[in-house]
């Protein structure tokens, strides 16, 4: 499934993520924010390491793992997103009317 440049914006928003790529996954999920930041580890071993700088001052050779940061969406999710999307934009005002007695879009 392809997304827009506007419609991936908007999942950003909606995962409270900025910046990372969407990936659309099979199901009905929400969009979440799933991943891990980068960091470094020395050489030949799991240790991570919190000053990378001082570290390489002082000789060590380092790994760097990159992020894995970015916004889950399932495929279902997004198309009934769409669906509400296009009946809000064709039914403003009784969309808005429908917000004010405390239902969602």
């Amino acid at each position: 499934m392809e997304l827009t440049k506007a419609e991936e914006r908007e999942l950003r928003r909606l995962a409270n993520a900025t910046r990372h790529p969407v990936q659309v996954v099979n199901g009905g999920s929400p969009p979440t924010f799933k991943g891990e930041a980068s960091y470094y580890t020395f050489r030949g071993g799991n240790t991570v390491v919190l000053y990378p700088g001082s570290a390489r001052r002082h000789g060590y050779k380092l790994d760097y793992h990159s992020s894995t940061h970015r916004v889950e969406v399932g495929e279902e999710w997004v198309r009934q997103w769409r669906e509400r999307r296009a009946w809000a934009r064709s039914n403003r005002k009784r969309a808005q009317a429908f917000r004010e007695l405390g239902g969602q879009l």
